[in-house]
């Protein structure tokens, strides 16, 4: 999984599932977190990978 099923992920939270923005940012906080120090695996991009659609 990279930075385009991350940003696939992050969008279906935001469309089909309706989340808040901020449940969107901690759900990317936490999957840069799992790539970063358990993975060893930079997650690429930047914040604006974030789809960010409010509900």
């Amino acid at each position: 999984m990279g930075a385009a099923e991350v940003v696939q992920f992050l969008g279906f939270l935001a469309n089909d599932r309706h989340v808040s923005v901020n449940t969107q940012k901690l759900a990317l906080n936490a999957l840069a977190f799992l790539y970063n120090t358990y993975l060893e695996l930079p997650l690429g991009g930047s914040p604006s990978l974030l789809p960010i659609y409010p509900c």
